[in-house]
Parts: C-alpha cells; sequence; structure tokens
C-alpha cells in the first residue's frame, strides 16, 4: 500500500541533539578507506614475469576503458612500461593519450622527460618541435627547447629557437631568457637589440628597470639614463607613479648629478597629484637637505605649498580667495638675491587671476575682482617699482569697469591718490572730474574738496561744493560748510 507523502507530517522539527559536520563526513570517509595495499611480487622465471606484466596492462587498460579521458591514467601506464625497458610501447601510450588531449602540460612534459632520461635527444627535438606548434603560447616549452639546444652547444639553432619565440610576443619572458642566453654567450650589444625590443612591443615598467639594471651592470650610465627618459616618453602618465621618479632621482644622486636631480624632482611634483606624492616630497626635502643651502630649502617648502594652490585652482579657478592667498604667499617670499624673478612670477600670478572675470554682472560678486586689481596696481608701485605698469593696471580697471552697468568710487580714490604721490596734480583734477560726472558719490567731493584745501586752492573748493550743492541739493551739511 502506498502512503501519500502529503499526509505524512513530521512529528518533531526540534534541532537533533547530536549535529552532524561537514568535517565529521569527512574525517569518517577518510578514517573507513580502504587502502590500497602494496603487493610485493616474488617472480621466479620469465613465464611468471610475462603473466605479471599482462594481468598489469590488462588492470591499466581496464582503468582507461573505464575512465578514458583521464590522462594521469595514461601517464602511469606510461611510465610504468618504461620502468619494464619497454620503450616502444611506452611512446605509444603517450601518443594515444596526447590523441585524447594534447593541451595537456603536464603529459607532454613527461613525455619528453622519459625521451632524455633514454638519452632520445633526437626523439625529444622532436617533440618539441611538436609541442611549440601545437601550444605555441606556453613559455614552458620554448624554454625547454632552446635549454635543450644550448646544452647541446647548438647556440645557432638556439638563437633561431629564441628568435621564434619572441614572435609570438607573449610576454616579457621571452625576451629576457633570449636576454639571459645572449648574456651567456658574451653578446652584449645583441642584449642591447633585444631589450630595445622589448620595451617597444611590451613597454612595462619592470621591462624598463630591467633594461636600466643591464646598463648599469656594464657601467653604461648615459644609455641607463636614457632608458629612464625612454620609459617617460612610451608609458602613459598614469603607469609612473612617484616611485619611478623617486627610482630615477636616486640614479642621478648616485652619479653625482645632483642638478639633474632636483630638476627631476622638481618636474615629478608639477606632474603628480599632491595626495599621491607624499613620498617624492619627503625624499626631495632629504635632498635638498643634503645638497642645498638654506635659501634653496626654503624654496622647496614654497614650492610644495604653490603645487596644493594649483591644485585648488584647477578645481575651482573662480575662488579669489585662493588667488589672494597664493599671491600673499609670493609676495611673503620675495627672494632678494633674485627680485626681478620674483617679480615676474607674482606678476604672472597677478595676470592670471584678472584674466577671469566673474560670470555674474552684480557689483557683490565683482568687488572681490576689483580688490585684486587693487592689490596689483599696489604691488606695482611698491615691490616692484613700475609707475608705468601701475597706471596701467587702473587704466584697464576703468575699461573693464565702463562696460559694466556698475561702478566702484574707491578705485577713482585710489587712482587719484596714487597720481598725487606721482606730484601729477591736473592729472587728479581729470580723474576727479570725470568721477564726479559717472559716479555722483558725495566721497568723491569730499575727496576732492580736502585734496584742493591741503593744496591751498580755496577757490578751487568753493568751485566743487557748489557742484557738490547741485548734485545733492537736500544735503544741508554742505549748505553749511559752503
Amino acid at each position: 500500500m502506498y502512503t501519500n507523502s502529503k499526509n505524512i507530517q513530521v512529528k518533531n522539527k526540534n534541532a537533533a541533539d547530536v549535529q552532524i559536520t561537514a568535517e565529521q563526513l569527512i574525517k569518517e570517509a577518510l578514517d573507513f578507506e580502504e587502502v590500497e595495499k602494496k603487493v610485493n611480487y616474488n617472480l621466479i622465471d620469465e613465464d611468471e614475469l610475462n603473466e605479471y606484466k599482462i594481468s598489469k596492462r590488462k588492470e591499466f587498460e581496464d582503468s582507461i576503458r573505464k575512465r578514458r579521458y583521464l590522462i594521469n591514467t595514461y601517464i602511469k601506464y606510461a611510465l610504468w612500461e618504461i620502468k619494464q625497458k619497454d620503450i616502444k610501447r611506452c611512446r605509444s601510450i603517450f601518443e594515444r593519450a596526447l590523441n585524447i588531449d594534447y593541451t595537456n602540460k603536464n603529459l607532454w612534459l613527461k613525455y619528453i622527460e622519459v625521451e632524455l632520461t633514454n638519452k632520445n635527444i633526437n626523439s625529444a627535438r622532436n617533440l618539441l618541435e611538436r609541442v611549440v606548434l601545437l601550444l605555441p603560447l606556453e613559455n614552458i616549452f620554448w624554454k625547454k627547447y632552446a635549454h635543450l639546444e644550448e646544452i647541446l652547444n647548438n647556440f645557432v639553432n638556439a638563437r633561431n629557437i629564441y628568435e621564434r619565440w619572441v614572435k609570438w610576443k607573449i610576454d616579457e619572458t621571452a625576451f629576457l631568457c633570449y636576454i639571459n642566453f645572449e648574456e651567456r654567450c658574451k653578446e652584449i650589444n645583441k642584449c642591447r637589440e633585444i631589450f630595445e625590443k622589448l620595451i617597444v612591443n611590451i613597454p612595462k615598467l619592470e621591462c624598463f628597470y630591467r633594461f636600466i639594471k643591464f646598463e648599469k651592470k656594464y657601467k653604461n650610465i648615459s644609455r641607463a639614463r636614457a632608458c629612464y627618459e625612454k620609459c617617460i616618453e612610451l608609458l602613459p602618465s598614469q603607469f609612473l607613479d612617484q616611485h619611478f621618479y623617486i627610482h630615477f632621482s636616486k640614479f642621478e644622486e648616485e652619479n653625482n648629478e645632483y642638478e639633474r636631480c632636483r630638476k627631476i624632482y622638481i618636474e615629478a611634483l608639477k606632474r603628480l597629484p599632491r595626495e599621491n606624492s607624499d613620498i617624492l616630497y619627503k625624499n626631495f626635502l632629504q635632498f635638498q637637505k643634503k645638497y642645498s643651502e638654506k635659501e634653496e630649502l626654503d624654496q622647496t617648502l614654497l614650492y610644495n605649498e604653490r603645487i596644493h594652490f594649483e591644485e585648488a585652482l584647477k578645481k575651482t579657478p573662480n575662488d579669489y580667495d585662493i588667488w589672494f592667498n597664493y599671491i600673499k604667499l609670493e609676495e611673503q617670499n620675495i627672494n632678494l638675491i633674485n627680485k626681478e624673478k620674483s617679480i615676474i612670477r607674482i606678476r604672472e600670478l597677478y595676470e592670471r587671476a584678472i584674466s577671469i572675470i566673474p560670470q555674474i554682472c552684480t557689483k557683490k560678486y565683482w568687488k572681490r575682482y576689483i580688490y585684486l586689481w587693487i592689490n596689483y596696481s599696489v604691488f606695482e608701485e611698491l615691490y616692484a617699482d613700475n609707475i608705468d605698469r601701475a597706471r596701467k593696471v587702473y587704466s584697464n580697471i576703468f575699461k573693464i569697469l565702463s562696460k559694466q552697468n556698475f561702478t566702484f568710487k574707491k578705485i577713482y580714490i585710489l587712482y587719484a591718490n596714487f597720481e598725487i604721490r606721482q606730484m601729477d596734480i591736473d592729472k587728479v583734477r581729470a580723474i576727479f572730474n570725470h568721477a564726479i560726472e559717472n559716479v555722483k558719490n558725495e566721497k568723491i567731493f569730499q575727496e576732492y574738496c580736502d585734496m584742493e584745501l591741503r593744496l591751498g586752492n580755496v577757490k578751487e573748493c568753493r568751485t566743487i561744493y557748489s557742484k557738490y550743492v547741485e548734485t545733492f541739493p537736500f544735503n544741508s551739511k554742505v549748505r553749511v560748510i559752503l
């Protein structure tokens, strides 16, 4: 009578008292596994030996019939035959296995090893030729083939094999093995040619390092330096990290090329982001402490700050506070020994800053921008001592403001005070008159009157106050003064 599985109910769903784990199952299987006992055959005569061989072969053949694609069985069978000194049967079994799976590397290696052990050099050579044609992307067979020819002193054949190997461009292994072979043959120029092919076909940093190490070994410093330069030329920038530049700079330092070393550090710090160049900067600082004077060391510290500001400006070029801080840093560190160079650098910074015009045409957003111009004019007058350039800065401010719907009275007052310091009173009056017509601000009138009063031109003061009253008729203070 059949029971319906749906009607069966489990009475107790609680966990069992003893839990069985996977580890226990495996342990039990190993404990109860039947270990195959090794049988010692005591063979008396040749008939018993032949009978043993027949039974053993039958076992191997039965195993192959059961699991035809298990290559290890073929290998065991072939190795057993070679122990029986039956090379023909051994080869036959290996060939049967190759017909099943010719891509099995272990199978080929065992086959070749058997031929070499039995000193069948030509057979081993033929096998290696077959396998490099069937599996050309497997380095181990090319290497074994070339090594065999080298052991037999067939250097021409070995070189031909290496040439065939490197044409596949699998990886750097082929090139490096070829280079080691030529180095053993004392063909140093040939090694260089192969290295040059390697860095062109497989441009990896490790390959360049090996080439550099090779040139340093043979004390060819100029060629080693050329390798570094070629590396920068061929490899994309993302592969050249701070460790590469440290490697390059250490090389120059070892060869007492301190100026070259310094230039490498500076160029590397320019190229790499700040977060990826901490170790590089520390090495540069140590280098400067060892080989530079205090002034150059200060410039190194300043250089790091410059990089920080440049990176910040790349992200937010319209942030005028960054420009102010950057320029302030440069002004505080003007190099008195080479003051002209420092002034040119600060001037370039000002020009870069004022070239970024605010996109929003409201006075609120223009205020910080105008203060850049003001600082620029003060810098040209006081630091650079260039009056003509300072005057030109003021003129350029007015050209820019003429295109806007607003103006800044402070600019007129500062420009007028600048011309007062240059003792050009006619120019000052022209500036104030222009300001009165365009700005019409009480502060402008007051500054103009104060200037004329200091000069003792009372008549001019009355004229200005008259215009003041006309412009601001409801200002009682002006009438009282007048």
